[in-house]
């Protein structure tokens, strides 16, 4: 890439977030039933990620290879990009793809052959 198209590289972890809520705080060994239950896109690197590329207000995006559609945002100053790994299982697969959604490039967001980082 040319300097007058600078790039943002970011490397850092994607998580899956699985959030239940509760009345209170189960101590070593209780059980509680959750209220609800939510999931959220996570880890450092992604939300880092997609906090510059919505700061960034002439994200020129290379999207990945593997998608179907190559497409800019803006006038072209510049790419964000993610670097990580993420599983091969469906909760890898939406990191992914919530990524490419929000303008970051993930030609360097690599597959493993496990599932993905899960947080609760």
């Amino acid at each position: 890439m040319s300097s007058s198209n600078p790039s943002i590289t970011i490397i850092g972890s994607l998580n899956y977030d699985l959030v239940t809520y509760t009345n209170k705080v189960p101590q070593g060994g209780e059980t509680y039933q959750a209220n609800s239950f939510e999931t959220h896109v996570g880890g450092k690197g992604l939300n880092e990620s997609i906090a510059v590329a919505k700061l960034t207000p002439k994200n020129s995006v290379l999207l990945s290879s593997t998608t179907t559609t190559t497409t800019t945002s803006g006038d072209g100053d510049g790419a964000i990009r993610m670097v990580g790994k993420i599983g091969d299982d469906s909760f890898g697969q939406q990191l992914k793809q919530f990524l490419i959604d929000n303008k970051v490039n993930v030609d360097h967001v690599h597959t493993k052959k496990k599932s993905v980082k899960i947080e609760f």
